[in-house]
């Protein structure tokens, strides 16, 4: 799930999407880094809880895109069999880095058929 869902969001946005940050990335890169912090598994049902870092050169950009990004999530969840939610939203800069960035926390789920 989470190889078809960085894929999705590398079409969508057109941007980098990533497991982990480079270790040469720049204050100015744009970027998604996807984090699983958690999953459950019931009666055939799958939920995932993902913490999604929206990177860019200022905040007003990490902002924007951390509203494309869950727009793009939300979009990839609406299938008959999946759903997805927005948990949290906040302001997350990377100070070590002096990098801008927004973190979302988002549960999606899937029922397997």
């Amino acid at each position: 799930m989470l190889t078809s869902l960085k894929n999705y969001l590398q079409s969508a946005l057109r941007i980098p999407v990533l497991f982990e940050r480079p270790p040469d990335a720049r204050p100015d890169d744009v970027m998604v880094i996807l984090q699983q912090t958690g999953k459950t598994l019931r009666n055939q049902v799958t939920t995932y809880t993902l913490a999604a870092q929206s990177y860019a050169p200022t905040l007003l950009a990490a902002s924007n895109l951390n509203d494309a990004l869950e727009t793009a999530i939300l979009t990839f969840g609406a299938s008959a069999d999946s759903g997805a939610t927005t948990r949290i939203e906040t302001s997350y800069n990377y100070t070590a880095g002096k990098t801008y960035r927004y973190q979302a926390v988002f549960q999606i789920t899937f029922v397997r058929v």
